[in-house]
């Protein structure tokens, strides 16, 4: 009984990357439309056409100054949803999938193929005292027909989406780049987290909640690293491991729903950028 659901967007956004070292302007439109196929599944089509500028910042590597311009075109994507959780915000049973497809390359200068999945699943124990969940999530995006991935497009990890680690904190990186600037994106990632919901030691009026977790997984390759140093490789990409385990604390609050990690790296490179707390 789920109706056609159709959109039509037009966006503009800037977004500074300060681990990145560069900043960004885009504009685009977007057409959508999505269709339920079974009870749980569903199907969403979309059509998107956007123009980004990168501008990078003055002490930027040398592989993210040459990124600097514009980068246009046509992008058609599809994603393919399953979900079966007995409650969409605070679900205790019931799993949830999706895979997604882009495909950039009908005019412009942009052409990559790009690939994500998600699932989740959850699992009730102790009678429902502690709700245990495993997340898992990877991507891959590849260009074609001799065109590199554009730096805005690379997947960048960390902060709440690999906890233990700073925005940008892991995978590729130019160790010549100061302080903590110096991460360049990756092709690809797989991240998975394991986290189990604690009983809450205030009543549940107050909107709090607590979760223990660990964030695993990796990010890498770049397929047009420009510099190379006289010694080794500038620029640092060996899809290594990385862990981190810590508590999550949820509050409902008035203003709306806030979130504090505590994060601690126990697997990680000498390049990646630590961050305990994520707010």
């Amino acid at each position: 009984d789920r109706p056609l659901a159709a959109g039509f967007d037009i966006y503009q956004s800037q977004t500074d990357y300060q681990q990145a070292t560069y900043s960004s302007n885009t504009t685009g439109v977007q057409l959508r439309l999505g269709f339920p196929i079974s009870e749980y599944s569903s199907v969403g089509l979309r059509y998107t056409y956007q123009i980004t500028q990168v501008f990078p910042f003055s002490n930027a590597p040398l592989e993210i100054q040459l990124a600097a311009g514009s980068t246009y075109g046509s992008i058609f994507g599809f994603t393919y949803g399953y979900n079966s959780l007995d409650d969409v915000r605070k679900p205790t049973t019931g799993m949830a999938f999706s895979l997604s497809e882009d495909f950039a390359g009908f005019g412009g200068n942009l052409k990559f193929i790009k690939t994500e999945a998600e699932y989740t699943a959850y699992r009730p124990a102790f009678d429902g005292a502690i709700i245990n969940s495993l997340a898992l999530h990877g991507g891959i995006i590849q260009g074609y027909d001799g065109a590199a991935v554009p730096i805005n497009q690379r997947f960048f990890k960390g902060g709440d989406s690999f906890r233990g680690f700073a925005l940008a904190g892991i995978g590729p990186r130019d160790l010549d780049a100061p302080l903590n600037t110096g991460a360049i994106g990756g092709n690809a990632y797989a991240i998975g987290t394991l986290s189990s919901r604690l009983p809450s030691l205030l009543p549940e009026s107050y909107g709090v909640s607590i979760a223990a977790f660990s964030d695993f997984g990796t990010l890498g390759r770049v397929d047009n690293v420009i510099r190379a140093c006289s010694q080794q490789s500038c620029v640092k990409d060996n899809f290594a491991f990385r862990a981190s385990a810590g508590l999550s604390f949820g509050w409902k609050s008035p203003f709306g729903p806030l979130q504090i990690d505590l994060g601690l790296p126990i697997v990680k490179t000498k390049y990646d950028r630590p961050q305990i707390l994520h707010f």
